[in-house]
C-alpha cells in the first residue's frame, strides 16, 4: 500500500534518498582513488584509469597498495567532517522537534543532498582537481543534518503513527525499505558509471534527492500536533534543548529502566561504530584480497541487502510478529549473525566464502529496528525526540571514531593480514552480545518488580475490602 490515511509512507521517501546516496558510495571511493593516483601522487593517468577495472595485473595489484593508503586518508576526512557536525546538530534537535514537528528533520537532509551531489558533479568535470576538495561537496549535508538528522525525522515520525503493539513490525519495515534503497542503488551503480561516468551517476544521485524532497514536501504529513511557532528559528540552537536531552536521558526511572536505555543507547552506538568503519574497509579490503572490481563489488553488494531484506523481514514477520519472540533476544540473534559472518569474511580464500560469509549475517538486519522499537516502548511519547536525538548524537560521535580506527587498522596491516579489521569486527559483537544479554537480564528483572507489585497492590485492595 502506497498511501495511508491519504497520505505517503514514509517507507518511499526511505527508499528514494538511500537510492541516490547509494548510487554514489562505492563509486565515490573508485573516484578518490583514481583522482588520487594521478593528481596527488603523480602517477601515470592511464596507469591510473586501470584501478578497480574488470583485470589487475601484478603491477595494478603494486600501485593500489600505494594508493590505497592515501586515499583512505581523504574518506576518512570526509567521514570525519559529516559525522562531527551533525553530531552537533542531533544534540539541539531532538527537543526542538518534540516542539515544532518532525516534518523539517526529514525534509532538510534531501535538500542538502541535492546541493551536494550537484557540487559533486561541478568537481568531477575539473579533470585535475584534487581529491581534497571533493570533501567540500559534504558541506551542504554537513549543514541540513544528513542522515542523523533524516533518521531522526524518520524514527521520530514512525514512533508518533504506531502503536506500541505494532511499531517493532513498522520498524522493521522501515528497515527492510532502506536495504531495498540500498540495493537498488548498488545494483545499478557500477552499470550507470560505465555508461555515463562520474558526473553522470552524481547528476542521477542529485535528480533522485530533489525528487525525494518534492514528495515530502507534498505527501508527507506533520505527525506531530503542534501550534507552537515562537522561536521557531531561534530556539533551535538554545541551550535548554541540550539540558532537556540529557535529563530525559539520564533521569531516574523506575523498574531499571534507565539502565536499560543507556545500555540499549551503548550498543547502537557501538553498532554505528562497526558499521562505520567496516563500510569503509570492505570495498578496498576485497579489491586488495580477492581482487574484485568495482562490478564485482556492486553485485555481491546488491546480494548482500537482498540477504538482510530476507532476513529481517523473516525476523519481523515470523519471530517477532508470529511467535512473539521478544525485541531483545532478536537483537542478540543479530549480533551473533554479525560475529559469525565477520569471522568468515577474515577467514575467507575464495569468493563463495565472502557470500557465505554475507548469508551468516542474513539475521544482523534486526538489529536496529528491534533495539530502537524496544527503547519506543519504555519510554513516554513525549520524550521520543530527546532520547532517539540522543542515540542519534552518540551513533554519529563515536561514528566519528569508526572511520579512522578501521583505517588506521587496515592500512598497518594491509600488507601482512589485511583481513585484521574482520577479527576485530567480530570481537566487538562479541562484547554487544554480552551486553544484551545483561538487558535481557534487566527486563526479566523489570517484569518480576512489576509483577510484585502489581501483587502487593490487589493485597492491600483485599484487606481494605475485608475491613
Amino acid at each position: 500500500m502506497i498511501f495511508e490515511n491519504g497520505y505517503l509512507r514514509i517507507e518511499f521517501i526511505v527508499i528514494s534518498l538511500f537510492l541516490g546516496i547509494m548510487l554514489t558510495d562505492s563509486i565515490y571511493t573508485n573516484f578518490v582513488i583514481y583522482r588520487t593516483c594521478y593528481v596527488v601522487l603523480g602517477y601515470n593517468q592511464s596507469e591510473c584509469a586501470l584501478l578497480g577495472g574488470q583485470t589487475k595485473d601484478n603491477q595494478t595489484q603494486s600501485l593500489e597498495e600505494l594508493v590505497e593508503p592515501y586515499a583512505n586518508v581523504i574518506t576518512m576526512t570526509r567521514s570525519m567532517t559529516e559525522n562531527c557536525i551533525t553530531a552537533i546538530l542531533c544534540i539541539f534537535i531532538g527537543p526542538w522537534s518534540d516542539r515544532f514537528g518532525r516534518k523539517p528533520l526529514i525534509i532538510a537532509p534531501t535538500i542538502g543532498y541535492t546541493i551536494s551531489f550537484i557540487c559533486a558533479v561541478i568537481f568531477t568535470l575539473l579533470p585535475n582537481l584534487s581529491p581534497w576538495y571533493f570533501i567540500l561537496s559534504n558541506i551542504p549535508i554537513c549543514l541540513t543534518g544528513g542522515m542523523p538528522i533524516f533518521i531522526t525525522g524518520v524514527l521520530s515520525h514512525v514512533t508518533d503513527i504506531t502503536s506500541a503493539e505494532n511499531r517493532g513490525m513498522r520498524m522493521g519495515i522501515v528497515e527492510a525499505t532502506l536495504g531495498i534503497g540500498i540495493f537498488l542503488g548498488n545494483l545499478c551503480s557500477s552499470y550507470i558509471f560505465f555508461a555515463i561516468g562520474y558526473a553522470g551517476v552524481f547528476g542521477i544521485a542529485a535528480g533522485i534527492s530533489f525528487f525525494t524532497f518534492l514528495l515530502v514536501w507534498f505527501f508527507i504529513p506533520e505527525t506531530l500536533e503542534s501550534n507552537e511557532n515562537e522561536g521557531y528559528f531561534k530556539g533551535f540552537f538554545d541551550l535548554s534543548n541540550i539540558k532537556e536531552m540529557l535529563k530525559s536521558t539520564f533521569k531516574e526511572r523506575e523498574s531499571y529502566t534507565r539502565p536499560i536505555i543507556l545500555l540499549s543507547i551503548l550498543l547502537l552506538t557501538l553498532y554505528i561504530f562497526v558499521i562505520n568503519g567496516d563500510a569503509s574497509i570492505t570495498f578496498l579490503y576485497l579489491r586488495d584480497k580477492m581482487q574484485w572490481s568495482l562490478k564485482q563489488y556492486t553485485i555481491f553488494s546488491s546480494i548482500g541487502t537482498v540477504i538482510f531484506i530476507v532476513g529481517t523481514v523473516f525476523g519481523i514477520y515470523i519471530l517477532h510478529t508470529l511467535l512473539n519472540i521478544t525485541e531483545s533476544v532478536l537483537v542478540l540473534c543479530g549480533f551473533l549473525s554479525f560475529m559469525n559472518g565477520h569471522l568468515i569474511q577474515g577467514l575467507a580464500t575464495k569468493d563463495w566464502h565472502i557470500y557465505g560469509a554475507s548469508f551468516a549475517k542474513i539475521l544482523g538486519g534486526l538489529v536496529s529496528p528491534m533495539m530502537r522499537s524496544l527503547i519506543s516502548k519504555i519510554i513516554p511519547l513525549e520524550e521520543v525526540g530527546k532520547i532517539f536525538a540522543m542515540v542519534v548524537t552518540a551513533e554519529s560521535l563515536c561514528g566519528i571514531l569508526g572511520s579512522p580506527i578501521y583505517t588506521g587498522i587496515y592500512n598497518k596491516t594491509i600488507h601482512k593480514d589485511p583481513a585484521t579489521y574482520c577479527f576485530f569486527t567480530a570481537g566487538i559483537y562479541g562484547v554487544d552480545s554480552v551486553l544484551i544479554i545483561v538487558i535481557i537480564i534487566l527486563q526479566f528483572m523489570r517484569r518480576r518488580t512489576s509483577y510484585n507489585s502489581l501483587i502487593n497492590e490487589n493485597t492491600d485492595d483485599n484487606e481494605v475490602i475485608i475491613t
